[in-house]
């Protein structure tokens, strides 16, 4: 509770050039879009009350527990973003607020809250009666850049609290004088009704002097009417569902828009947030989640990048990455598997020398039957050899055997080894004299860098290039389809 009298105050592909990591993956999602999971980001910019949530508890509603209960939910927050040094649970109100059921003043029934300092999660709570406020600080660092999943319990019987951090105990208090009902009185005088009457995340709710702000996401909120965990668990694979003793439950789903929905059981009493953005749209709808991408691995190679035995670092040489592990971009399409077998959706993935690359499966392919599509910007498109079923952990490889491939279209570097055929340049599906144009006219400029007509990536344009347009078109390649 605070008073007005109170004086107490991944990456690997990090040295990618800019301009180039703008396309490397950026989703492409087409009209056969289906619901996807988010979260909200905040900026600690919640000053004036924006940057924020607010949920309000009055009249009363099923989120606004009072006895016994579980609060969890996933946060993610960078290195540095949260610069508080302290972790002190009776004093969490002055640290990096992530969810703020306070009261001004003396507090009628009670209050609590969750802050974030020093790395750690800090939990306090405090009712009328014992007049100071039961804190604990967890020891775990949660600001290291990586989503954790993270749960209270609060025991009324004898003010017991627990904090656990990816399902391991990490802080607890056996009893305290906080003990009994909590909630919010119902329609309770105050002098703060834009404030006290809300349960608020991401920020401090009556923008309290001293009080700090928080800068991470948050996804899939669940608030219970009971103690769900007393000792280690596994954290949870996936978004919760609804239960009897689910008091309120926020996906962070919707994705656009200000409302923030309630799913819970107790459908006669919902308790939606409302999103209170400022002018630069904090707290900011992302695509973020906790919950692990299926992915699918694949092999290919490239004819005009291979190097026995494996591809040639072309980014490296073509001046875009300082990791010459990797090779180049190809995009990943997934295709229907009948006529007229349109696009499902698709990615742009970075592959390594060795021709392996590691793609995300998009919701609406996944677990679903599809050709599979590579496309590379100075080759000709492949296609798998027939539909497979996209599942995690899915591996294709189109280097071993040319039948992998739709009319095994194909370039044979070796008895065992294909690759892409090299020529492409103007991407029209086949190799002719149109790409000689192609690579005439940058050869022509003394070209370098991140060019489409250096078909053997050696971050030069020249004779060497023409060789492999050369060779292709003599076979007068081009693309299969079913």
């Amino acid at each position: 509770m605070k008073c007005t009298n109170s004086g107490i105050i991944f990456v690997p592909f990090l040295f990618l050039k800019a301009s180039f990591l703008l396309g490397i993956f950026n989703f492409i999602i087409t009209a056969m879009v289906c619901a996807q999971g988010h979260s909200l980001f905040f900026n600690a910019t919640g000053q004036n009350d924006v940057d924020r949530v607010k949920i309000s508890i009055n009249p009363q509603r099923a989120v606004d527990v009072a006895h016994d209960f579980t609060i969890e939910w996933w946060m993610k927050a960078l290195p540095g973003d949260n610069a508080s040094t302290f972790c002190d649970g009776s004093n969490w109100y002055y640290a990096h607020i992530i969810i703020d059921r306070d009261i001004f003043g003396p507090g009628d029934f009670g209050d609590y809250g969750v802050a974030l300092g020093n790395h750690h999660i800090m939990f306090g709570v405090e009712n009328n009666i014992s007049g100071v406020t039961s804190g604990i600080c967890g020891n775990m660092v949660v600001d290291d850049g990586n989503w954790h999943h993270v749960a209270i319990t609060r025991k009324s019987s004898n003010g017991a609290i627990q904090l656990f951090v990816d399902g391991q105990l990490d802080a607890q208090l056996n009893s305290s004088p906080n003990t009994g009902n909590i909630s919010y009185r119902d329609n309770r005088s105050t002098a703060y009704p834009n404030s006290d009457p809300f349960l608020v995340l991401g920020a401090e709710k009556h923008d309290y002097v001293g009080s700090l702000y928080y800068k991470g996401w948050i996804d899939e909120l669940r608030i219970s009417d009971t103690i769900r965990y007393q000792n280690n668990f596994i954290i949870p694979t996936q978004a919760f569902s609804p239960d009897q003793r689910t008091a309120a439950l926020y996906h962070f789903d919707e994705g656009s828009g200000n409302l923030v929905g309630d799913v819970a059981y107790q459908s006669n009493s919902p308790s939606p947030g409302i999103r209170q953005s400022s002018n630069t749209g904090y707290p900011m709808w992302s695509n973020q989640t906790p919950f692990l991408t299926p992915t699918m691995h694949g092999k290919i190679w490239i004819e005009g990048y291979f190097d026995h035995p494996q591809m040639s670092p072309v980014l490296y040489y073509q001046g875009q990455s300082s990791d010459t592990n990797l090779c180049d971009t190809i995009t990943c399409i997934w295709n229907q598997p009948a006529a007229p077998y349109s696009l499902i959706a698709s990615a742009k993935v970075l592959i390594h020398r060795n021709g392996w690359f590691q793609v995300p499966i998009p919701p609406m392919v996944f677990n679903q039957f599809a050709y599979l599509q590579i496309k590379h910007r100075n080759s000709i498109p492949v296609w798998s050899a027939t539909p497979m079923q996209i599942i995690s952990g899915l591996s294709f490889d189109f280097t071993s055997s040319a039948n992998h491939a739709y009319g095994s279209n194909l370039k044979e570097l070796s008895s065992s080894s294909w690759a892409l055929y090299s020529g492409d340049l103007n991407q029209d599906d086949v190799i002719d004299g149109l790409d000689f144009n192609e690579w005439e006219n940058v050869n022509n400029q003394f070209a370098a860098d991140y060019q489409n007509s250096d078909l053997n990536g050696d971050g030069v344009v020249d004779g060497l290039d023409f060789l492999y347009w050369e060779n292709t078109s003599l076979a007068f390649v081009g693309i299969i389809t079913p």
